[in-house]
C-alpha cells in the first residue's frame, strides 16, 4: 500500500445516481468535500457494480462510502458502520441503481478476503428515486452532518 507523503491513503466514494433525486445523495457529498479542500484524499463518485467498487478500493488503507439507503427509519437517519466490524444489513437498501447493493458487495469482498484494511459506510435514509436531480432538504441536511463527521474522522486518522 502506498502512503501519500506519510499520510493515510484514504478513498472517500460518493455512490449512487444523481438523476435519481436522493440517490445523488453520495454525489453531493463528494462535491461539498471537494469545495473543502480535504487534502491527501482522493475522492470518488461511482455508481458501480460491486466489482468495479472493489477494484476501486483495492490496495487503500481507509475507504469511506456515503450512498443512500432505504429502511424503516426515518428519512435523512444516518446509519454508520464499522464495515470490518459491524455487518451491515443486507434489507438496508433493498432499492439499488446499482448491479449488487453495498452490503452485498461487502459480504462478496469478506469472502474474496478482497476488502480494504479499514471500510467505513455511512448510509444516508432517502425516500425520493424518481427520475430528477433534486436532493430533498432532509438528506442534504444529512449530507451535509455526514461531510462534518468525515471531517472528524479524517482528522482523528491523521494525527
Amino acid at each position: 500500500m502506498v502512503k501519500k507523503n506519510n499520510k493515510p491513503n484514504i478513498l472517500i466514494i460518493g455512490l449512487g445516481n444523481p438523476y435519481r433525486n436522493d440517490d445523488g445523495v453520495g454525489f453531493y457529498v463528494i462535491d461539498e468535500l471537494h469545495k473543502s479542500g480535504l487534502q491527501n484524499t482522493d475522492l470518488l463518485k461511482m455508481n458501480p457494480d460491486g466489482y468495479q467498487l472493489m477494484e476501486a478500493w483495492k490496495d487503500r488503507e481507509w475507504v469511506i462510502i456515503v450512498d443512500a439507503a432505504v429502511s424503516d427509519e426515518n428519512i435523512g437517519t444516518i446509519n454508520e458502520f464499522d464495515a470490518l466490524n459491524e455487518e451491515m444489513p443486507r434489507d438496508l437498501s433493498p432499492i439499488s441503481s446499482h448491479s449488487i447493493n453495498l452490503a452485498e458487495t461487502i459480504s462478496l469482498a469478506r469472502t474474496l478476503d478482497q476488502l480494504p484494511e479499514n471500510l467505513h459506510v455511512f448510509a444516508i435514509e432517502a425516500r425520493n428515486f424518481e427520475h430528477g436531480n433534486i436532493v430533498s432538504p432532509e438528506v442534504k441536511k444529512a449530507a451535509i452532518s455526514v461531510v462534518d463527521k468525515i471531517f472528524k474522522f479524517y482528522s482523528s486518522i491523521n494525527k
